[in-house]
């Protein structure tokens, strides 16, 4: 009896648990199983609808995806069973699939509005446990409000975006209405006038500009920028206008451009508002020919809008004057060269040089002479100024290089060659020289330091070669003589010798000194003459001081120390002299040598008194 109990009693608890297991897994199943209908919604009245419709597609509903349908305002919708508690990703596509994975929405918004997920940026739905209608939004969108688009939407500026759905502070406001009158200009770029035909508003300089022609020229980026048009003489008119507008720019300069020339003009800038300028063409006419303009340039930086580019009003009456920068009286307001121009230059007309300007170089002394020959050619010559003739002569460094350089000639001496500018030969330049002689070995030389400001602008006057001696020190100096020939007479011998005085070369050497014994003439004459005035000298020889006594009475004496040349060093007029007086001399800054003590009474009576000083 108590074993069935038992048995009873295990039965049931058996038939419990395996009750409860029973209902569980029916329970877990039908969890799992549950699913809840989710409504997907987006608005396409932003863009233009394919003509097959719009899918819920991609992420987890495949390649081919949901047809969803139009609910009559454009906005499509599609209600799909999904299982809860469940992430779903997915995107709309305005197309069918075709087979591929085109036609997608563009991911890019749902990145910044951050409802891109995963690999493919993707959408994604959380699926509760109920029914779930997803709030509409745009296509390409997180939200169901359109995407601002900023710019400016001021349709009378001329940056006006028809597309900008949020004004962004960006606009630029027309630039302003010429008033000169149409017949008096000359456009390049303008609404008001009419343009010169088939100007090029981006030709292929190599810039990294970009340009935008509209109502206005539009420069972004601007490094520099040029355009082009049919070759004008705008010689007739006074300015070039140009309207600019920048709110970044901190440089800017307008170019002028004839062939081969330009130039250009500094703008100043006031950010945030037009500036007009009137650039008078004088600015440009220097390097510029306005009779033949083909092109601007325009170098700076920053974002840059142009308008009314013209030509216009009548050119200034011409200002004569010197228009040579080089000159010295150059005149800025001049434009009208009136050949006044004069120049801070050395002339070179048969000028004597030497190497390197040192004076010492007396053997490389040539006569330098560079004139001008006409408008483009200059002359260069030199000629030895002794018997040493030159025989080499030739041009080194330029300031303003030569366009051709003739062969040295040699001819009498002279040794010459021309430089010639095909432009025109500058009034005012620079160069090197190098030459030597028949003796020398190497070359000598003038460098541009020597040579810095040559007058090129005149002709040197003919002056004719004389020959003679050049050294005035010689008794036969030639002061006619151009040339030194080697005929000079040796230096006189610092005693008694002296110049006959001529100065035309005929001078010759006298010497005073006739019994040859180192006491001139004159000085023994006087000697002889005098014995009678007693005086005494000492020391003799003396270093520093020299006394002098007196051995009689005088009412007047001059005294002078004469150095062997004659020439007189130390002078003293005495008055009421006493016997045995005793008279000093300071002697000390004479050099050393033989002297000569002059003594005379009234101008009649000399005696003379050699000394030495050591």
């Amino acid at each position: 009896m108590r074993g069935m109990k038992f048995k009873i009693k295990l039965f049931c608890l058996l038939l419990v648990i395996s009750s409860s297991v029973t209902d569980a897994s029916a329970y877990s199943v039908e969890n799992y199983n549950a699913t809840v209908n989710v409504t997907f919604r987006v608005d396409m009245s932003a863009v233009d609808t394919h003509a097959q419709g719009v899918y819920l597609a991609g992420g987890d509903f495949g390649q081919d995806g949901h047809l969803m349908a139009d609910g009559g305002n454009d906005i499509w919708s599609v209600t799909v069973s999904l299982n809860v508690n469940q992430r779903y990703l997915y995107k709309f596509r305005n197309q069918p699939s075709f087979g591929t994975w085109d036609g997608f929405e563009d991911p890019a918004d749902l990145i910044t509005g951050g409802c891109g997920t995963g690999d493919y940026n993707d959408r994604f739905v959380e699926v509760a446990e109920v029914d779930i209608t997803l709030d509409v939004v745009l296509y390409g969108s997180c939200t169901g409000e359109a995407p601002t688009t900023p710019g400016c939407t001021d349709v009378a500026a001329v940056n006006y975006n028809a597309d900008s759905t949020e004004d962004d502070g960006s606009c630029v406001p027309s630039a302003p209405v010429p008033t000169a009158a149409a017949e008096d200009v000359l456009s390049i770029f303008s609404d008001a006038y009419t343009n010169v035909e088939g100007t090029d508003f981006n030709p292929g300089w190599g810039q990294a500009t970009q340009v935008t022609v509209g109502n206005v020229l539009t420069y972004s980026g601007l490094d520099y920028q040029g355009t082009q048009f049919a070759n004008q003489d705008v010689s007739a008119y006074g300015y070039l206008h140009v309207d600019y507008y920048t709110t970044n720019a901190t440089n800017l300069n307008f170019f002028l451009i004839s062939p081969g020339a330009e130039t250009g003009y500094a703008l100043e800038i006031t950010t945030g508002e037009w500036n007009s300028v009137d650039i008078p063409l004088t600015s440009y006419s220097s390097v510029v020919s306005l009779s033949d303009v083909y092109q601007f340039k325009v170098v700076g930086n920053g974002d840059v809008y142009l308008d009314n580019l013209y030509f216009g009003g009548a050119a200034p009456a011409p200002v004569p004057g010197c228009t040579d920068t080089a000159a010295e009286n150059y005149n800025a307001e001049a434009s009208q060269d009136d050949g006044s121009c004069t120049y801070n230059s050395t002339a070179y007309c048969s000028t004597q040089v030497t190497h390197l300007n040192i004076e010492a170089e007396t053997s490389s002394a040539v006569f330098l002479t560079i004139e001008n020959v006409d408008a483009n050619t200059v002359e260069v010559s030199a000629t030895s100024a002794d018997a040493d003739l030159i025989d080499v002569l030739f041009v080194g460094g330029q300031s303003n290089p030569a366009s051709e350089i003739s062969a040295t000639s040699i001819v009498d001496g002279t040794a010459s060659f021309t430089l010639t500018w095909n432009d025109g030969a500058p009034a005012v330049t620079s160069f090197e020289i190098l030459w030597s002689k028949e003796s020398m070995g190497g070359n000598w030389m003038l460098n541009r330091d020597q040579l810095s400001a040559i007058n090129t602008a005149d002709a040197c006057p003919e002056v004719p070669v004389i020959p003679g001696c050049t050294d005035a020190t010689r008794c036969n100096y030639n002061s006619a003589a151009t040339n030194d020939d080697g005929t000079c007479l040796p230096a006189l011998d610092g005693i008694c010798e002296s110049c006959s005085g001529e100065a035309d070369g005929t001078g010759t050497i006298v010497d005073n000194d006739a019994d040859d014994d180192g006491i001139c003439d004159i000085d023994e004459v006087h000697i002889v003459e005098f014995t009678d005035v007693k005086m005494e000298i000492y020391p003799n020889p003396v270093t520093d001081q020299l006394h002098l006594i007196m051995n009689d009475n005088f009412n007047r004496l001059n005294i002078e120390v004469v150095n062997p040349l004659g020439v007189s060093l130390i002078h003293k007029e005495m008055k009421d002299i006493a016997l045995g007086s005793v008279m000093e001399f300071d002697i000390d800054h004479l050099p050393k040598g033989m002297y000569v003590l002059k003594v005379s009474t009234h101008r009649e009576r000399i005696t003379t008194i050699p000394w030495m000083k050591q």
